[in-house]
């Protein structure tokens, strides 16, 4: 540097260079509901995106007191009922998202009546 109060062959100057991490776009969550049968859905989270990078996690509540089960994919019985299904999704980031099913998914009572034989 040179200046009025520095030397006039110059002086030892410290530069510090601080790194700005990058900013990560977080992820975002998406649920397709596909019944398969009466009480067994399948719940597909592929559509879920992330703009700078990718999902590496799927942990899937389905509100029915199971432990939280993971994958992009995933079969579910669930006992009759009204459930709101959640889904969170981790990027490579470690950005999270959160998102349920719109609606509730009810499932019936299974038909008794099929349950019944008449002997004449």
């Amino acid at each position: 540097m040179f200046g009025a109060d520095v030397d006039p062959e110059g002086e030892p100057v410290d530069l510090v260079v601080t790194d700005t991490p990058d900013w990560n776009a977080e992820p975002v969550a998406d649920i397709n509901v596909t019944r398969i049968d009466d009480d067994t859905y399948r719940f597909d989270a592929t559509g879920s995106t992330d703009a700078d990078g990718e999902i590496t996690g799927y942990e899937w509540d389905f509100g029915d007191s199971v432990t939280m089960v993971s994958g992009a994919v995933v079969e579910h019985t669930l006992a009759p009922g009204d459930f709101k299904v959640a889904l969170v999704v981790t990027d490579d980031d470690g950005g999270l998202d959160l998102t349920t099913t719109e609606g509730t998914i009810t499932v019936a009572e299974p038909n008794r009546a099929s349950d019944i034989v008449i002997r004449s």
